[in-house]
């Protein structure tokens, strides 16, 4: 199992993709995920933009998370609107992954399409559109000799999964219907477990992890978890989160985990069309702690977070 760790970095702010470069180098941490905002990229310099955010972060191994509609390409004005020609995503996929060959091997299409602040459900309630837009650029990629991350989805409810319910489908029973995952290689999903956000499908890693990694496995995908932490404001005891996800992702054969995040958030997301979301200082204070890099140097240098498995006890 690999661990990795999650930063999104502020237009032109070269200063924080230094300073995580070095803790990462100092933690002995390869993985990072990271966004390509397409918006930013549709800036007079976004290309240049681009181009040194991955040189400066080309001593690690990145998932790049292709996201964020230009405002002037969505059917309203965010970046979390539904674009007005699905196309026009799969020709900013292909722009990165033909421009920018040599700097990963692996892309993920969009953040989080379940959350009513990364993707206008009310343009798009069942994903439809969201699937072809997903096949589309999946097809980019894969002739590009990339793999392809599903967008992470949040909450995960694998448990729900094969229930036949047609009122309310799965997230990836709909993306597997409309035939998104063809050229889809990882199935991925996000968790933070005790939030004010968290789905009444969730049970436990255990059972999470079992769910969606039977039924990715049986259409031939791997599984990641792309994003999972918790704010330095919560109740949880952090350090122990991260031992018990990734004791758990080692127990149920998930290649990858992503902890989120090395920074806190301290700039004004402007992507929500829910602008209320995004209010409470809680949901970006996620940044590393001593106790939590203890752990992440601990599992990057191959040792096992507890050997026993990690329960934490019920709040």
């Amino acid at each position: 199992m690999e661990l990795g760790l999650v930063q999104w970095f502020p237009y032109g702010d070269v200063a924080r993709i230094r300073r995580v470069a070095a803790k990462l180098e100092s933690l002995g941490v390869r993985h990072l995920r990271t966004q390509l905002s397409w918006a930013d990229w549709c800036r007079p310099d976004g290309p240049a933009w681009i181009e040194l955010l991955l040189d400066e972060l080309s001593a690690f191994e990145l998932l790049p998370v292709l996201h964020a509609t230009p405002p002037s390409f969505g059917e309203i004005p965010y970046t979390s609107s539904v674009p007005r020609d699905l196309g026009w995503y799969a020709y900013f996929v292909r722009r990165m992954c033909v421009d920018h060959a040599d700097s990963f091997d692996c892309v993920q299409l969009w953040n989080e399409p379940t959350t009513w602040s990364e993707w206008d459900r009310n343009a798009d309630r069942s994903w439809h559109r969201f699937a072809e837009m997903t096949r589309l650029g999946a097809g980019e990629a894969k002739a590009n000799a990339k793999d392809v991350v599903l967008a992470g989805i949040s909450p995960p409810d694998g448990t729900l999964l094969g229930r036949g319910d047609a009122a309310t489908p799965h997230f990836l029973e709909i993306m597997d219907a409309e035939g998104a995952l063809t050229d889809v290689d990882v199935v991925a999903f996000h968790g933070f477990p005790g939030t004010p956000h968290w789905s009444v499908g969730w049970t436990s890693w255990d059972e999470e992890i079992a769910a969606i990694g039977d039924w990715a496995a049986s259409r031939g995908k791997r599984t990641w978890i792309t994003e999972t932490g918790c704010s330095r404001r919560s109740s949880a005891n952090r350090a122990q989160e991260l031992r018990a996800v990734v004791a758990a992702a080692q127990h149920g054969g998930v290649e990858r985990v992503y902890w989120y995040s090395v920074e806190d958030v301290t700039w004004q997301a402007l992507r929500e069309i829910n602008l209320d979301w995004g209010g409470d200082p809680d949901d970006y204070a996620t940044g590393l702690t001593p106790d939590l890099e203890r752990v992440i140097e601990q599992v990057v240098r191959g040792g096992e977070p507890d050997p026993a498995r990690v329960v934490l006890p019920i709040p």
